[in-house]
Formats: structure tokens, sequence, C-alpha cells
């Protein structure tokens, strides 16, 4: 069978299951800078690949993948180990992953038929089978102290546990959408009120405040009429409360497929009603694109435009400016008031197809209200081949690609 730095080097560097304290990958410290993370990997048989779209890579003899993602300080967030094993050997595979991990881990903290979680303080390792462009493949992750505070939940199928109550409603794109149940009430006058909550696979950040990686939001229900009305949106940082306003005085119309109509979908059927048919999901505004502005694509509740006038050269290399605004109806809500827009400023490299962000700010009306704090994974190069956005950057400055 092949060799993986699991079996005894990988777990060399694990506690015991009554005296950990955290869990390591081949006994690399969680503080340790790329050239010893790399010196450690290439002593272990592993070559480095180089920095690819999701992180840095290495490939040893045997086909066995290593991807290290390193934080912009310099110290590993996790690490992903790509097994070589075909799909036909995966499952005993599979299974000798977990029994090598529990035998030095001992009991998981979460246990499904292709994947299994320990954890031991802010440290965690999981092997899971998932796949990818059509493919299996077996993947053991092994993440540092650090991963909660920069990516947040997890990464979809491992958020957190919930209370006893909630009704999941959707779980798609590194989100998930739950109804709490109990929470349903039936106002004087007819209307229903409900809390949901919505997980986030990858912290966000709203405007210069702390991280959330979650949403709670309290909303009222006119089933009859198909209306919506927030009344109070809560930002969670795991399980912690981080931000918290008020919602708005006006009934709205959620548009079809929106959180807010799923979640009214299924409160008014909980109580036995039917809601009134959402309606489709509109452009923001009423009138046709701004004179300069070039459409990028709907989305749900809004859409996304760029300003043809803002791409300009930073060089002789390719690689333009650009400005793009995303507008939203109705209006979102931050722990500083209510917002309709976000204006991001990109660059775009057009021979190599990739992309990053440089500033962003939240609008309102057309008026700029605050800067918005960059995420690193956003600020780097990242693909952009296939992108609307980079297309139609690359068109405007008359670029090309490689």
């Amino acid at each position: 069978l092949l060799k993986i730095a699991l079996a005894a080097a990988a777990l060399a560097g694990a506690s015991s299951p009554a005296s950990a304290q955290e869990i390591r990958f081949q006994q690399i410290p969680w503080t340790a800078p790329l050239d010893s993370v790399r010196g450690s990997l290439e002593a272990a048989g592993y070559s480095y690949l180089g920095l690819r779209d999701e992180g840095h890579a290495f490939m040893r003899a045997d086909s066995s993948q290593v991807t290290v993602v390193m934080r912009s300080a310099g110290r590993p967030l996790n690490f992903v180990v790509l097994d070589p094993s075909r799909e036909a050997a995966m499952l005993p595979r599979f299974r000798a992953l977990v029994d090598s991990l529990g035998s030095v881990l001992g009991r998981p903290v979460d246990s499904q038929p292709s994947r299994v979680r320990w954890e031991a303080g802010p440290t965690s390792a999981l092997v899971r089978v998932g796949a990818r462009e059509g493919k299996l493949r077996l993947e053991t992750v092994f993440r540092g102290p650090e991963w909660a505070e920069t990516v947040g939940n997890g990464d979809g199928p491992d958020f957190r546990e919930l209370a006893a109550g909630y009704t999941i409603l959707a779980r798609e794109g590194g989100m998930r959408l739950a109804l709490d149940t109990s929470s349903i009430t039936t106002l004087p006058e007819g209307h229903l009120r409900a809390t949901y909550h919505v997980d986030l696979a990858r912290l966000q950040l709203a405007g210069i405040s702390s991280p959330y990686n979650a949403i709670e939001d309290e909303i009222d229900f006119d089933c009859a009429a198909g209306r919506a009305r927030l009344r109070r949106h809560t930002l969670l940082w795991r399980a912690r409360r981080v931000g918290s306003s008020g919602g708005q005085r006006e009934w709205h119309a959620p548009a079809a497929g929106t959180d807010e109509a799923r979640v009214m979908e299924a409160a008014c059927r909980a109580r036995g009603l039917v809601a009134a048919a959402a309606p489709a999901a509109q452009p923001h505004g009423s009138g046709a694109v701004p004179a300069g502005w070039v459409l990028i694509g709907q989305v749900s509740d809004g859409r996304s435009l760029l300003d043809s006038a803002s791409v300009v050269a930073k060089g002789n290399d390719g690689v333009f400016a650009a400005t793009v605004r995303t507008e939203f109806v109705p209006s979102r809500s931050s722990p500083h008031g209510l917002y309709d827009g976000m204006e991001m400023r990109l660059e775009v490299d057009c021979p190599g197809q990739r992309v990053r962000t440089t500033a962003g700010k939240q609008q309102a009306g057309g008026r700029d209200l605050r800067a918005i704090p960059v995420p690193s994974s956003q600020a780097r190069w990242s693909a952009g081949a296939g992108m609307t956005v980079v297309a139609l950057v690359c068109r405007v400055a008359g670029a090309t690609p490689r």
C-alpha cells in the first residue's frame, strides 16, 4: 500500500488523547515559517512545486500531494494531504487512515460515513472523501489554531451542529441556511415572527467591525401578502455576538430564491399557511445601466456593473485597475446601518488571467459610507480565467491573455 505521512511520521507530532493540546502534521509547529515547513516536508520526501492557487504545493514520488496554506504573517493555517489511492481502493484506505488517527487522537468529535473529524484544543484533523471536477478524492486535513480565526466555521459540511429546533433550508456555496422553528410566533395582527440563522464557511468583514461567520436575523412575515420586515440583524463570530442593528420599518416582498423567501415559505408552512408567491428578482434601480458602465451580470438581489472609464493600465505588463459596483435591493443591514451597494477596486492581469481586490467600500444611494477591509484571500492574486469581470476588463482595455 502507498505510504502517506499519517500512519507514523505525521502522527508522531500528535499528542495522546488524554494530554492532547494540539494536533500537528509531520511535527511541524503551527508557528513555523515557510522555509522551515518546506525543509520538513522535503526531509519527508516531498518536492516543492511552488505556489499554486490553493497554496504551496508539494508532491512525493508515490504521487501523494500536500498543499500548505500560509497566513500572510508567514505561519501555516492548514495542511491538506491528497491521498493517491484509486477510487476502488479509497474505502479501505479511508478506514485505514481513520483507524491510524483514532489510535492516537481517540474518539472523533464528528463521525460520518465519508468524513471523520478530531479536535485537540484549537487544532483539528479531518479525513474525508469528496468529489472535485467529477472525480472522487481522499483527503486528510490538518488545521492549525489560526484556521478558525482566519477562515471561520469550516468548509460547508463541517459546520457546527445546530441546536434542537433548527431546520436546514439550504446548504450551498459555503453557506448553510436554517430556520429556528421553535422561534415562530403569531403576532396579534396575524403576522408571523421568526428567527433564522446563516452559517458562512469563510469569514466576512462588516466595514471596520470584527469579522463574522454567521448571521442571525429576526424577521416578521405577512404570509397572505408575501411580505417581510426585518426586525433585528445580528452578526456572530464563533457563536458570539459581534454586531447588531435594528431592521427595517418598511415591508418588502422578498425576491424568489433569496434567503428571506425561503424562510418565509418554511415559516408560513410550519403554521399551516401558504406564503404568496415571491416575485422574480429584479435589478437594482429601475433605469437603464448608467452611461459608461457595463453590466457584468444579475445576482439574486441586484446586479454587478463595471465602470469602463475606470479601466486604466498599471504599467506596461498588461495589468489594469478597474472599479466594480454591486447594487442590492432591498437594502442590507450592517452594524453601521443600511447599505445598498459595494464598490470594489480590482487589479486584473490580462496576460496571466489573474485578479485581486485592492480596496472596497459600502454605499447607500450612491453615497460612500465607509471603507471595507479587503480579506487577505481576496488581496492575493487568484485565477481569473473564465470570470466575466476579468474578460470584460480585458476587453475594455483591449488586452488579450497569453
